[in-house]
């Protein structure tokens, strides 16, 4: 049985600038690559081992979105960081978890690997948080998409899914989603590290990315997942890494996570705050824009 623990006691919450604006592209301003911020922990117990996570927003809210990162070595709830106070300012609750075996969280990453058991942490999650009528809204990258896929397939309280670049799904659990869907995909995946080996740099970081054209790719996702057809945005949001990096020298590791943390901070939150309003799950969110992190010092 799910546990929820004790967590660390949060800062009080902190209105942000331009909280007002009914635009999560204005949220964004208080978020950058080099913001500290301290979100409350969380830790819940579940058969899988003591899940650690983030969390912003307020206690009450209507909707709650959870988010789980992908299979990358050192993958935890930082994933989703850049979604959190732009999400969170818009009467959202957000927890980013590290699931088991990543981060702090315990257990095995085979109880990730595997979209079954991975899909069980969430049920248990989603029963610790005691979510809202407006039940939850399930985000994933990579892996973790697969995850989320096959937990909004079968799990009730689920009212929306947020895939970014999924890793196919067994037994074609996507064609049982019915819940409003949309992926979101670039075109160019990986593009810092592709560029850096074309230009032949000596020890160049390596990345497989996610082939937005493969078999398996963006269309073949929205194709066969349901859901997507009740998405503004056509069930796909696509874009282009390169055109958010800057140009020549100017190309660092950093800038270019700095560039992709921008994507999601802004457009990504806006895709997703627009399927959310346009089937009605918005409804009962609180006007309140406070939320429960604060710049730490």
């Amino acid at each position: 049985m799910s546990t929820l623990l004790p967590v660390k006691p949060a800062t009080p919450p902190r209105p942000m600038s331009g909280s007002s604006t009914s635009q999560v592209s204005a949220a964004c301003v208080a978020f950058s690559s080099t913001t500290t911020l301290a979100f409350p922990d969380l830790y819940i117990e579940t058969t899988y081992g003591r899940v650690h996570g983030k969390i912003a927003g307020a206690a009450d809210a209507h909707v709650t979105v959870i988010a789980i990162h992908g299979d990358g070595g050192k993958s935890d709830w930082k994933a989703w960081e850049p979604i959190m106070i732009p999400l969170a300012s818009q009467g959202l609750k957000v927890v980013s978890l590290s699931m088991p075996g990543f981060g702090e969280s315990s257990g095995s990453k085979i109880a990730f690997r595997d979209q079954v058991a991975g899909a069980a942490v969430i049920k248990q999650v989603i029963k610790a948080l005691h979510v809202g009528e407006g039940g939850v809204v399930l985000v994933g990258r990579s892996v973790g998409g697969k995850v989320m896929c096959q937990a909004a397939a079968t799990l009730k309280h689920v009212k929306a899914l947020v895939l970014t670049h999924p890793v196919r799904p067994a037994d074609d659990i996507q064609m049982k989603i019915k819940c409003p869907t949309f992926v979101t995909w670039a075109k160019d995946d990986a593009f810092y590290y592709l560029q850096m080996a074309t230009l032949g740099v000596r020890d160049a970081p390596k990345s497989a990315g996610h082939p937005y054209g493969g078999p398996h790719g963006a269309k073949w996702f929205v194709k066969t997942i349901p859901g997507c057809s009740k998405s503004p945005d056509g069930g796909l949001l696509s874009w282009t890494e390169k055109n958010r990096c800057p140009k020549g020298q100017g190309l660092t590791l950093a800038t270019y996570q700095a560039a992709i943390d921008s994507f999601y901070a802004t457009d990504y939150c806006d895709a997703v705050m627009r399927m959310l309003r346009s089937n009605g799950l918005l409804e009962s969110v609180s006007k309140r824009s406070s939320f429960s992190a604060s710049r730490a010092s």
